[in-house]
């Protein structure tokens, strides 16, 4: 018997990636039968998955073709978030392409660094300044110590963005604990300058869940946590490595190509792909939003856009305009 569990979710997740574990997302819940389980974000009308199903590859289409007839049910229709082209087409689905995942081998990383001067200019820059990498040791988030220093480091890294802080895909929690969870950390002296999430999926990839560095560090802070992370996973046998969605990159079509431009002065898409390609990922693969043929594009984008808002579109507008308020008359930035 199917059941739908309103528990929150408890771990984070990059867009399609398959046995990854879900996001901590407030409205987050999890529906699950004998043969898998979805993870998914209820908003007006839609069912909002957070990725591909979590099941045996066999079974992936018949826990995915239950979920959707539990969501109709419901009076709702299923939207699947961040999934592949094989998977819209094994559902007979209308996919709308949302952007490129970045991948790499682990093992082919150092030749990678080898073939890249610019790359290992960045190492070197940030370990000069006195940047030092290392994992968090067992028990140290459970000690005050770390977790406040987390908390004043993403607090940092969101006052230098235009958008409030978002959820579903895009909530943010370093110092959350699990057993396949790896913390790793960039420090100098004694103060923490950024950190590395990295997740292992239940098949063979590592999952970087956040990637923050704060705005007094050195430059090369990020790449250096990114060396860290190539390095680790080369040694394991979780060596295919994502940074995740790299939203709206290349053709993706005239409506969210809209969406861009009218973005563009909140959300530098360009740019986060750019720093994604200076990493020389070894492959993109194309990701996509998928809606059933009775559902349109404009219903299954506005189930997705209130998912990362968290909620009411004119709340998160309203906090937005707030926010860009405060900043234009105190002028405030970290320091």
């Amino acid at each position: 018997m199917a059941r739908a569990d309103p528990t929150p979710m408890v771990m984070p997740l990059r867009a399609g990636t398959a046995g990854a574990i879900p996001p901590p997302a407030a409205a987050a819940r999890r529906w699950a039968d004998e043969l898998g389980e979805v993870d998914y974000t209820a908003t007006p009308g839609c069912w909002v998955a957070a990725a591909p199903p979590r099941a045996a590859p066999r079974d992936r289409v018949t826990v995915a073709r239950r979920f959707m007839a539990q969501a109709r049910q419901a009076g709702c229709r299923a939207v699947w978030f961040g999934v592949d082209a094989r998977f819209v087409a094994q559902l007979q689905l209308t996919g709308l392409r949302i952007g490129a995942e970045p991948w790499w081998h682990a093992d082919r990383w150092p030749a990678t660094l080898a073939a890249t001067a610019s790359l290992r200019a960045q190492l070197r820059r940030a370990a000069s300044k006195g940047v030092r990498i290392r994992a968090a040791a067992p028990g140290e988030l459970a000690a005050p110590g770390l977790p406040a220093q987390l908390d004043r480091l993403l607090q940092r890294w969101a006052e230098l963005h235009e958008l409030p802080p978002m959820q579903f895909l895009c909530r943010l929690d370093p110092g959350r604990r699990h057993a396949d969870r790896t913390l790793w950390l960039a420090e100098r002296g004694e103060h923490l300058v950024g950190c590395a999430g990295v997740i292992r999926t239940g098949g063979d990839a590592s999952v970087i869940t956040e990637l923050l560095r704060d705005p007094s560090a050195p430059n090369g802070t990020t790449e250096l946590l990114f060396d860290a992370v190539q390095r680790e996973a080369a040694t394991t046998a979780h060596g295919r490595v994502t940074l995740g969605l790299a939203p709206l990159r290349g053709d993706v079509g005239r409506l969210l190509r809209a969406v861009r431009l009218a973005m563009r002065h909140h959300y530098d898409f360009d740019g986060v792909s750019r720093w994604k390609q200076k990493l020389r990922p070894h492959r993109w693969r194309d990701q996509w939003l998928a809606y059933e043929p009775d559902t349109s594009a404009a219903r299954a984008l506005f189930a997705v856009a209130r998912a990362f808002a968290g909620g009411s579109l004119l709340r998160y507008a309203a906090r937005s305009a707030a926010r860009s308020l405060r900043r234009l008359f105190t002028g405030r930035r970290p320091r």
